[in-house]
């Protein structure tokens, strides 16, 4: 009865964090949808190439990312003096960077990093790469960015 219980607790969980993440995409997706200017500069990122830097979104004025809906990387740094804050890899670039939201999406235990960007978010700033697959974006990550870690705040 126990073994039960716990598969029909766990299921109930897995389906509440299914539906939890699909409402985040469906948040992310309309937000991205809500201009069509803003579809079109997104239309310009090119794979291989950094977007310019933009200002890394308030969600509570309204803002939104632009970055990929598929595999990429990413830089964080500070407005002015450039000190780089963080980077990362991801299979879905804009919805791994709303992780970095002070209010955080997705499961990642990275709450010092969310901390840091909401304490700076007038201040951050951020831009991302586009490439066709997540082992692209990884290899790239590691030739391009891990390299270079010792230059960023937060390593990973």
């Amino acid at each position: 009865m126990a073994r039960k219980q716990r598969a029909e607790q766990w299921a109930e969980h897995r389906r509440q964090r299914e539906e939890e993440d699909r409402r985040r995409r469906v948040i992310v997706i309309t937000e991205f949808d809500a201009g069509e200017s803003r579809i079109k500069e997104a239309d310009r990122m090119d794979h291989d190439e950094w977007t310019d830097w933009k200002p890394f979104p308030d969600p509570t004025k309204g803002d939104f990312i632009v970055a990929p809906f598929g595999p990429g990387c990413y830089e964080l740094r500070l407005m002015g003096s450039g000190q780089l804050v963080l980077f990362g890899s991801a299979g879905h670039v804009a919805y791994r960077m709303c992780s970095l939201h002070p209010s955080g999406a997705g499961t990642r235990n990275n709450s010092k990093k969310r901390e840091y960007v909401g304490a700076h978010l007038p201040r951050i700033e951020y831009r991302v790469i586009a490439f066709a697959s997540r082992d692209e974006a990884r290899d790239f990550e590691r030739r391009e960015l891990l390299s270079r870690r010792d230059q960023y705040i937060f390593k990973t």
